[in-house]
């Protein structure tokens, strides 16, 4: 029997009948509640403004035009006497010496020598005005409950005491630390990256799949639209949201529709073949992503894609039949069994580092940074490069050790213990991490030649906060390693990644190369290898 898409969800419905749910959401319901209730205060509306016998001293900025144009300053507030049960402690005795003194300056008779209120100045919030009461009265948070519901919003008043003795966000961790133990009961242990991991791997192999099917790229709005309708089982809608990518004739909808197929021209029938041929395909898809469907086994793997044990961040990578596998993922050249997963930690990728081995002559030495030269709205992973490079180079997959999508994940290629397939020149000794991105444009609106859109502006935010993680930890692990750019070492013209690579290695890690930028071998054949950078370093 074929698993539909749609099988999977309703499998992931049904732990609803042993995950509680609606506790982590009733848990940070309440955790803003409280965080509202003892941070918020409704003083502040007019300056004067006495309530539960706190004054309001300044006004808050109420007009929205004011507070775009200034800082927000939280309302002062004066405590009176007035405080409900601490008249007594809020009131104190002037001492009879400094009483004297009051006499012989005012030249009274007699002056008042009691009833002077304690003056405790504070911020207005229910927080701020219970710190400052219980520095000057022995009163507690349950007693000032009266006084301080008065100045907090009336909808959140419930929450003020818990708020104020319990950390507001203590019982949501609690909550979603039972929600996590329960989600690891129900599909095993080392499942709490599943849902996240397996879903982005299933729409990630479903994108290459259709791209394959299509034999160019889609929109990813047009692949998330597709993905939508399929992961309901409904198919012909799916097919629909990317048949427009299957080239026809200008005029085929108006003839199929207006004349009996036996008056069709030879192009138009050839053209309805095709459709239906890839309608036929699209629908397959069915079977080859339930089959990825049953690869999963959360009890044994939370990644999705292999069998091997989940390890341990820090510890050694996957094991099988005693030998090491680089970087976790599979040392074997045959590129149908790679894995291309997240990593997700810095621990993570220093663990993938240091468990590279290579034959001697041929460690680590560098890395050559590249981009893939691909659209803004082309949100391609290692999974698409790898056909990419199987289809239309003849590699054995993707020639990259690392993929930095555009959302800043980094994503496993190629294994690390294998030669890269990166640069003509330095594949034997440096790992290639790439980019995605490159062409400062959408494909919808590039025009020939596309090499004018050429731009380290491709590039997001994200992808160089991940890239200082990656190039930080890569220092720290090979700290004699060089590192280039594409444009360095290219014989024709690459220009990836578009910015200094070395100079950006100084700026942000102190990094200098011991081989020049400029230097003949970048661009040679020759191995360099860490007796090559020892005879450059001495003599640099």
């Amino acid at each position: 029997m074929t698993l539909q898409i749609g099988t999977l969800s309703s499998t992931l419905q049904n732990l609803s009948k042993s995950v509680d749910f609606s506790a982590v959401e009733q848990a940070t319901q309440d955790a803003i509640s409280q965080f509202e209730a003892i941070k918020n205060t409704t003083l502040g509306s007019i300056v004067g403004e006495i309530k539960g016998g706190i004054e309001a001293l300044t006004q808050e900025i109420d007009d929205a035009e004011s507070a775009l144009k200034s800082n927000f300053v939280p309302t002062i507030a004066r405590v009176t006497s007035d405080i409900e049960g601490l008249a007594d402690q809020l009131v104190g005795n002037v001492p009879g010496a400094i009483a004297s003194d009051i006499q012989a300056i005012t030249g009274t008779a007699t002056a008042a020598a009691n009833g002077v209120l304690n003056e405790i100045i504070s911020a207005a919030s229910p927080e701020a005005i219970d710190t400052a009461l219980k520095k000057v009265t022995d009163a507690t948070t349950a007693q000032l409950q009266s006084t301080l519901s008065q100045i907090a919003d009336a909808n959140l008043t419930d929450f003020i005491q818990t708020g104020l003795t319990n950390t507001p966000f203590g019982e949501l961790l609690n909550s979603t630390s039972i929600f996590v133990n329960q989600i690891n009961t129900a599909l095993g242990a080392n499942s709490q990256f599943f849902l996240v991991d397996f879903g982005e791997k299933l729409e990630r192999q479903f994108q290459t799949s259709v791209n394959s099917l299509l034999g160019t790229v889609a929109k990813q709005s047009d692949i998330d639209a597709a993905f939508s309708f399929v992961a309901n089982g409904d198919y012909a809608s799916g097919f629909d949201a990317i048949s427009r990518y299957i080239p026809l004739p200008e005029n085929y909808y108006a003839i199929t529709a207006q004349l009996p197929q036996s008056e069709w021209p030879a192009d138009i029938l050839e053209a309805y073949d095709r459709l239906n041929n890839a309608r036929g395909e699209f629908e397959t898809l069915n079977v080859e992503l339930s089959s990825y469907v049953n690869q999963f086994d959360p009890s044994a793997n939370a990644a999705g894609r292999n069998t091997q044990p989940v390890r341990t961040i820090g510890q050694p990578p996957f094991q099988s039949s005693g030998a090491q596998t680089g970087g976790g993922i599979g040392a074997t050249s045959d590129g149908d069994s790679w894995d291309f997963t997240d990593i997700k930690s810095v621990e993570e990728l220093e663990a993938l580092f240091r468990s590279i081995t290579r034959p001697a002559g041929r460690e680590i030495v560098g890395a050559v940074i590249h981009w893939s030269a691909t659209f803004l709205n082309q949100n391609i992973g290692a999974e698409w490069i790898h056909d990419l490079h199987i289809r239309e180079r003849g590699f054995k997959g993707i020639g990259y050790h690392i993929v930095i999508r555009r959302d800043g994940t980094l994503q496993r290629g190629r294994p690390m213990n294998l030669e890269g397939a990166h640069d003509e020149n330095n594949n034997s000794t440096f790992l290639g991490f790439c980019f995605v991105g490159g062409l400062n444009t959408t494909s919808n609106n590039a025009v020939e030649p596309l090499w004018k859109y050429a731009s380290a502006d491709s590039l997001t935010p994200a992808q160089y906060n991940s890239y200082d993680q990656l190039m930080r930890t890569f220092h720290q692990v090979f700290p004699h390693a060089q590192v280039a750019g594409h444009y360095m070492t290219s014989n024709d013209g690459k220009v990836d990644p578009g910015f200094d690579v070395v100079g950006y290695s100084y700026s942000k890690f102190n990094h200098v190369n011991v081989i020049p930028e400029g230097d003949p071998i970048w661009k040679s054949r020759s191995v360099i290898n860490l007796d090559t950078l020892a005879q450059y370093a001495a003599t640099s």
